[in-house]
């Protein structure tokens, strides 16, 4: 499953962490990664996160962050980035996306089709959940037909 890498940097030493930024992007290839966001602009929309520079990587899938992080090369470049900045790094696993997914995130379909479509389909619960993304309280009640997603207008 796909898996996201989000990155915090306080970078308190430019200039040092231009080695940093100059040779990570090979260890994030080498590992499967990509860049999805790279210090842009950002807006806090709500609560008191405060972040710096925002840095969000896509990876196959955690292990291969894992497999980074513990990387020997990696560990000797990441040396200068303990001294150059300070990180928060948080790794976290995407949705499974297929063609079900996609009708139950578009705003003209009923969300309640793909949840039933699966449960028809013999998918589980958790399932359901990670290809909907839909929450399994919602799930469980559409299912035993107490509630459904478009009418509470929990559409994406």
């Amino acid at each position: 499953m796909t898996a996201y890498l989000i990155v915090d940097l306080d970078i308190h030493n430019p200039e040092g962490f231009q080695e940093y930024q100059n040779n990570v992007s090979s260890f994030i290839a080498k590992h499967g990664g990509r860049y999805i966001v790279r210090g842009g602009e950002f807006d806090v929309i709500e609560g008191h996160f405060k972040p710096h520079r925002l840095v969000i990587f896509e990876f196959p899938n955690r292990r291969s962050i894992r497999n980074m992080f513990a990387d020997e090369g990696y560990l000797k470049l990441a040396q200068v980035r303990f001294r150059t900045a300070k990180t928060i790094a948080v790794a976290v696993d995407g949705i499974e996306w297929d063609a079900t997914t996609e009708v139950a995130r578009n705003l003209d379909c009923d969300p309640n089709a793909a949840i039933l479509a699966l449960a028809r389909g013999g998918a589980s619960i958790r399932k359901i959940v990670r290809r909907t993304a839909r929450s399994r309280s919602l799930v469980r009640n559409v299912l035993r037909g107490r509630r459904s997603g478009l009418s509470l207008g929990l559409l994406a």
